[in-house]
């Protein structure tokens, strides 16, 4: 129920509180010391980490696919349910099907602000784990990260993350070819 009256409180615009964007101060406080958990267990587990650099643009992808599920997993509580990664040049599109937890979903649907509201806070949490999803791309592609950005279809439940990044990367067997 606490987070429910965060989001009443919104609504009234009570004086006094401090709002971030449509998000009420003790609804930031309760997303965060839910990520202050979520992160303590995933600690505890083992994290999978790819033990070569990819040698090649798919072993690549598959990598980054499977770090955005254990990343979105550690994040929200659930991984998606189909992800697929791109690589095209300098640019990474990954693309997270079935993303929303049951209760964004009922509040997408139900709430005259509930699709801001998902994809303010979806929004919040990645860019509260920036670093972690630059380190992803760092770790598996050996380039950095110019810029990155993301967009959720609250009706389909689907997830888009462009990465732009500093240099094509480079692999070491096999090259793409566009047809």
């Amino acid at each position: 129920m606490a987070g429910f009256s965060g989001i009443t409180q919104v609504r009234r615009n009570k004086p006094g509180r401090k709002l971030y964007g449509y998000i009420s101060a003790p609804l930031v406080r309760m997303v965060d010391s839910a990520m202050k958990k979520l992160h303590a267990e995933a600690d505890k587990q083992s994290v999978p980490q790819e033990k070569l650099r990819p040698q090649t643009q798919g072993e690549a992808e598959t990598a980054i696919s499977r770090r955005f599920i254990h990343f979105e997993k550690v994040n929200t509580g659930r991984g998606p349910l189909e992800t697929r990664t791109y690589i095209m040049d300098d640019l990474v599109v990954v693309r997270l099907k079935g993303v929303l937890t049951p209760s964004e979903q009922r509040l997408a649907q139900a709430a005259e602000r509930g699709v801001y509201l998902v994809k303010q806070a979806r929004l919040e949490l990645l860019n509260s784990q920036r670093a972690d999803v630059e380190q992803i791309i760092r770790e598996t592609l050996d380039v950095g990260v110019r810029s990155l950005y993301t967009d959720i279809c609250t009706t389909w439940g689907e997830k888009i993350v462009v990465i732009s990044l500093d240099q094509r990367p480079q692999w070491t067997k096999g090259e793409y070819k566009p047809k």
